[in-house]
């Protein structure tokens, strides 16, 4: 029996080694498929707004509080999530769930609004802030690579799409919080930790772009 166990023990170092190693792949697997879920729910909303709608009808912003978060299911990990809308930057290749609330849970998972009392598409500075992954193209992670003319385009749960043109890409103190005033009309603001991979950075980098 004690040679049978010490038999079984480099196995099981070997299986606890390569769990140790595979874990942030599995993670990294998992959140791109909780993404894609909620970008699907976000297409399922349009789709189900526009049916209900009347033909030439335009339903106001609002209107729909209901379907702000997914919708409960049992079977569904994501219930319960303020799903907001959708962030598109082409020039990086991405596309990323925007939900409500910049809470520890929601930017492990996506890109998050900031500032509870302004929507997507106000007048205001809407400021989104995400992680920066030390993956490339991961969440924010390619931020820094945005130029002056880029277009950064949100797309709310009622199918409006707002297209906006980068204006400038700088790197601040975290006590810089100047950049969730709003300063400009149409303002949005990209918030991510600087440099990628840094243990507890304290820059933070900044992208500012104005409605198109």
């Amino acid at each position: 029996m004690k040679k049978l166990k010490k038999n079984w023990l480099p196995t099981l170092f070997i299986l606890a080694g390569l769990g140790l190693i595979l874990h942030p792949f599995i993670m990294n697997l998992y959140n791109e498929w909780q993404q894609e879920q909620l970008i699907q729910n976000l297409s399922d909303t349009m789709i189900n707004l526009a049916s209900e709608a009347e033909p030439g009808q335009v339903k106001e912003s609002g209107s729909v509080a209901k379907d702000d978060v997914v919708k409960k299911s049992n079977s569904n990990p994501l219930s319960g999530l303020p799903l907001e809308g959708k962030l598109e930057i082409k020039a990086i290749d991405l596309e990323m769930p925007v939900l409500k609330g910049a809470s520890a849970d929601h930017l492990n998972l996506t890109a998050c609004s900031v500032l509870p009392k302004i929507k997507m598409g106000s007048e205001e500075n809407y400021v989104i802030a995400g992680h920066r992954g030390r993956s490339f193209g991961r969440h924010f992670n390619r931020l820094d690579e945005l130029d002056k003319g880029d277009e950064v385009i949100l797309t709310n749960k009622q199918g409006e799409q707002y297209v906006y043109l980068v204006k400038s890409n700088f790197v601040v103190d975290q006590s810089e919080l100047w950049v969730l005033e709003t300063r400009e009309k149409n303002e949005l603001t990209l918030i991510t930790c600087d440099p990628v991979g840094a243990k507890n950075p304290t820059n933070r980098r900044i992208v500012k772009a104005i409605i198109k």
